[in-house]
């Protein structure tokens, strides 16, 4: 097994003015995403296993887990079943904050909780120990910056971003995001049950248009 701690640059912890707990989620992506068929609840008889991958934004991902739970317990009720035990699984790097997440679950929650540090672009969990496997807005960041030297022209100088101007730099990034992309791909195809849920939600552009050409790339440009 490899290395699933990976390089690790944490967000601000606590619970002060700017950590990423004070963050507000992104209300209008919140939907029950989850709702499934009824084969994927009848796959999972005595537990249903729910990994959130990358905790920026916190309050999301209880938001998100709360939904699930109550989406699940709905269905087994109309199926007249018996409704199987709940775990979720919270990722993050090894140097983030999971006491404070920890401290911000619901007492009332009906499920159980486990932090589990490491990078999600390598593998976490047992092969097919997962029923739903959520990442969201999380693809964005790179597992490294692209293996350019100053002296290249894929060199990105002091930017944090990729602007899309530079076809050389835009080329760095994006072998760098294919390689991310098949590791992390590898190792859900194992951990998640043959059939299950895997749930990836990103931004994304069109073809031919840059970020530097958005609103969110000239927000960048200003910092």
């Amino acid at each position: 097994m490899s290395n699933a701690l990976g390089e690790a640059h944490p967000m601000n912890g606590g619970d002060g003015p700017i950590a990423t707990l004070k963050i507000p989620r992104p209300r209008f992506y919140a939907k029950k995403y989850c709702s499934r068929s009824k084969r994927v609840m009848e796959a999972a008889k005595e537990m249903i296993r729910n990994s959130r991958l990358w905790l920026f934004y916190r309050t999301q991902h209880i938001f998100y887990s709360t939904k699930h739970y109550r989406s699940c317990k709905s269905k087994f009720k109309s199926m007249k079943q018996k409704y199987p035990q709940f775990q979720v699984f919270f990722n993050d790097h090894v140097e983030n904050d999971f006491n404070t997440l920890f401290r911000s679950l619901p007492s009332t929650r009906k499920y159980f909780a486990t932090g589990v540090p490491g990078s999600f672009y390598a593998p976490l969990f047992p092969e097919s120990s997962l029923h739903v496997i959520h990442l969201s807005y999380a693809l964005h960041w790179l597992s490294r910056a692209p293996k350019d030297k100053s002296q290249s022209l894929g060199w990105n100088k002091e930017s944090i971003y990729c602007t899309g101007k530079s076809k050389e730099v835009a080329d760095a990034y994006f072998g760098q995001f294919k390689r991310d992309m098949d590791l992390l791909l590898d190792a859900r195809a194992e951990e998640n049950v043959s059939g299950e849920l895997v749930c990836l939600i990103m931004s994304g552009l069109r073809d031919g248009v840059k970020i530097s050409d958005t609103s969110t790339g000239f927000a960048y440009d200003l910092l």
